[in-house]
């Protein structure tokens, strides 16, 4: 395995390790009774409050991806600054991401879309360019929990995505996969796997063909799965961390991310930590680590 990948996983496990605790002890601290969003009482079921949200009658930051209508599908947010060896000085980068989904007809099928921008908008002598965006549009159908099709604790997402950089060659990068997602609530904590099966493309037959794959060994950097843990702690500061990797190759990738409240009920502040591979699509094998600082936004 890379010493450097090996180095920057062990980090990055550290902190999360770290900021899990600091929620935990948070969580069970009765000092503080300042509760932003109402709290989960003592004698309330996990059934009664997961059909609440599902019915639209309560706000969970954790799950809020339940809501019908437009809503927010992944999270909103903007990073003025971060730092990484590879963009820094003049190359720094504001990272923003946008992101909604829209329910179809009357059931629990989405269309979503997100889109993520690296913004280098401190290098004026290039005329503060957007480095890369990734466009990510995608189908799916929910199975909330509740539902009574699986347990009561236990939800599904189940469809197909499209991921592109729209750029020209040599610098074009795009995928297309079907994906599953199982996802398991318990009161303040969601845990989810993400698994795909990438659409296969036509080979090239050279790198500036504009038929055909342009990047085909996404996967031994992507991985086939990834997964997700969630925290929500009774003050409303939320911790969120990502693992995915492919043992063939030993490469993939880890973040975290901590929101913690600003005192505006729909900001927070957040801080993040990426290391490894795929943060953005045309450096998809080039391995990465940034920290961030910024705001994060909630419905």
């Amino acid at each position: 395995m890379n010493c450097t990948y090996t180095i920057g996983v062990n980090t990055i496990f550290a902190v999360c390790l770290w900021l899990f605790q600091i929620t935990v002890l948070m969580a069970q601290n009765e000092v503080d009774e300042t509760v932003i969003e109402e709290p989960v009482s003592a004698g309330e079921s996990d059934e009664i409050r997961i059909k609440e949200i599902v019915d639209g009658k309560r706000f969970d930051p954790v799950i809020f991806r339940l809501s019908k209508g437009i809503s927010q599908y992944k999270d909103i947010f903007v990073t003025p600054i971060t730092w990484s060896e590879d963009f820094h000085d003049k190359d720094m980068e504001v990272i923003y991401q946008l992101s909604a989904k829209v329910r179809l007809f009357d059931m629990n099928l989405y269309f979503a879309y997100s889109q993520k921008s690296f913004w280098q908008a401190f290098n004026s002598s290039d005329s503060s360019p957007l480095r890369e965006t990734n466009y990510n549009p995608e189908l799916f159908y929910r199975i909330p929990p509740g539902s009574g099709l699986l347990l009561d604790n236990l939800g599904l997402d189940a469809g197909v995505e499209h991921e592109s950089n729209g750029r020209s060659l040599p610098l074009s990068r795009s995928w297309k996969r079907a994906y599953i997602t199982p996802f398991y609530m318990r009161e303040n904590d969601l845990f989810y796997i993400k698994a795909w099966h990438r659409f296969s493309e036509d080979v090239k037959n050279s790198p500036l063909d504009p038929v055909g794959d342009d990047n085909p060994d996404i996967q031994d950097y992507y991985g086939y799965a990834e997964f997700h843990y969630v925290r929500l702690s009774r003050h409303m500061q939320r911790f969120h961390m990502m693992l995915r990797g492919n043992h063939n190759t030993n490469k993939g990738a880890a973040s975290v991310t901590y929101d913690i409240p600003s005192g505006s009920k729909d900001m927070y502040y957040r801080f993040s930590l990426w290391n490894g591979y795929g943060e953005s699509l045309v450096n998809y094998n080039r391995s990465i680590t940034r920290i961030g600082i910024g705001v994060s936004f909630y419905r």
